[in-house]
């Protein structure tokens, strides 16, 4: 915020030696300089003014001031640079207590947006406000000269001191944290750390493309180590790294875990991960944000640990927030269909389709064990992976064989999950069992497809983290209570 000062003492002086200490002596416009001496005790510098600086000159209009009755306080010595005002020195004109001059620094106007000087001109006082006009010329010595006259036409000028100024703001600029702009991006990714464990998600793989940036992590409950079982509270990993959370030996507890992405100097983004534990061997994870703060105009923004650690906690807050809500109200609904079909390769496969009516819903498809295939479109877009999202009437296979190392393993049972969103509203989700093997027939059974329906027109207030843990409970009674 700007500064505004008044000054009518000798506070004047010490203002402006203090603020502007850094700036050098006045030692151009044409200047003779000498030292100072014993006979110079005053610590002044000669200065005379050339026919160049007076043709770059700005005139300064005048303003009587009628309020001020008093010239207290040091004024600025003619024809010589004082230490009480670096930077700034009034020169008469062709005669004393005529016209004048005033030559300022470039480096005054770094520190003060403007300054007012002050004459006195008889009883009378007169402002001047000091400020360089938008095209202003400076001198050869890179200085700027102002035109003082004598206003009051009649009188002289007897003393001449700064009054008033203005100063600039202390980092001029955009302030770090005001403005920060942020987007959604994939800097981790949690995937099973060994499909066979029965324990989901525990491995979380850092994957911003830059692989000088660091990842920096914390946990509040349990651990995190470059291996199992972690020991550490705190790492720094590159990006292609993992890490794996573990909740300790028979902990039962929630947990938060932390991601700040910097380079070098610059935090660019950070994630949050929420680790729910189901009893003493299980838990799943659930990434509740990730983000950039992009480059602007090829510069990264100004984002400070404070403002990161806030935004962190405000996600935590929310989510708190939605699980003191009451449960949703869920209602049963066709959405998805499961098929078995033999005839597409050796392997067993099972044809998943999405019916339910609305093209705008997008339905995220997760599967565990296994792969799906999008076999039903072009040859460009079709894939392994483990994860699809589909619109109403689309369709794609799963695939009973899973990638380990660089060969393909058999797998016969898989659970894939669905979850239905509308723009930010989630609507519904869906649970299928998929069973297959030698013998096995119509093994593949939708165990749960549930639409939250529009309470009084709007949408209902629903958490991904709330429908992670329906679905898990979903998957455990399926296993007859078993979470593994």
């Amino acid at each position: 915020m700007k500064n505004r000062k008044n000054v009518k003492n000798e506070c004047v002086k010490i203002a402006f030696t203090t603020l502007l200490f850094s700036i050098p002596a006045l030692i151009g416009c044409g200047v003779a300089a000498r030292d100072a001496t014993e006979n110079n005790p005053a610590n002044l510098y000669t200065v005379i003014i050339t026919e160049a600086d007076k043709t770059a000159a700005v005139e300064i209009p005048a303003v009587q001031n009628h309020e001020r009755n008093n010239a207290l306080g040091p004024s600025i010595p003619s024809g010589a640079h004082s230490d009480a005002f670096p930077g700034i020195v009034f020169i008469w004109d062709s005669k004393a207590a005529g016209n004048g001059y005033l030559i300022v620094t470039a480096e005054v106007f770094d520190k003060f947006e403007s300054f007012t000087l002050t004459t006195k001109e008889g009883p009378g006082y007169w402002d001047f406000v000091i400020k360089p006009e938008a095209d202003q010329q400076k001198n050869k010595d890179g200085n700027y000269v102002f035109f003082i006259p004598r206003a009051s036409g009649s009188n002289k000028i007897n003393k001449v001191f700064v009054s008033e100024w203005l100063e600039k703001d202390e980092e001029p600029g955009e302030p770090e944290d005001a403005t920060i702009i942020e987007v959604d991006a994939e800097l981790v990714e949690l995937t099973t750390w060994f499909f066979t464990s029965g324990v989901p998600n525990n491995c979380i793989k850092m994957i911003y493309p830059d692989e000088n940036a660091v990842f920096y992590c914390t946990v509040d409950n349990g651990y995190i180590d470059i291996r199992q079982p972690g020991s550490l509270k705190n790492m720094s990993v590159h990006s292609g790294n993992t890490i794996y959370y573990w909740h300790g030996i028979g902990l039962v507890s929630n947990a938060f875990i932390e991601i700040l992405l910097k380079s070098e100097e610059n935090l660019i983004g950070y994630a949050l991960i929420k680790v729910n534990s189901r009893n003493a061997v299980s838990h799943e994870a659930v990434l509740l944000k990730s983000v950039l703060f992009p480059q602007i105009n090829g510069k990264y923004q100004k984002v400070s640990e404070e403002y990161v650690k806030a935004a962190i906690e405000k996600v935590k807050d929310e989510v708190d927030a939605i699980n003191a809500l009451p449960l949703p109200i869920e209602v049963d609904a066709e959405l998805v269909g499961v098929r078995e079909d033999f005839s597409w390769s050796s392997a067993y496969t099972v044809i998943i389709s999405m019916v339910y009516s609305d093209e705008n819903v997008v339905s995220m498809c997760n599967v565990d064990n296994g792969v799906f295939y999008n076999v039903y479109s072009t040859s460009e877009e079709r894939f392994y992976t483990k994860n699809v999202n589909a619109h109403s009437g689309d369709k794609f296979l799963w695939v009973s064989q899973e990638r380990l190392l660089n060969n393909w393993e058999w797998v016969f049972q898989a659970f894939t999950e669905i979850i239905l969103k509308l723009d930010q509203n989630i609507v519904g989700y869906a649970v299928i069992d998929i069973n297959v093997g030698a013998g096995v027939r119509n093994g593949s059974v939708i165990l749960k497809s549930v639409l939250f329906p529009q309470i009084d027109g709007k949408y209902q207030k629903v958490s991904e983290e709330y429908v992670k843990a329906a679905i898990e409970k979903v998957k455990a009674e399926r296993k007859g209570g078993d979470a593994l």
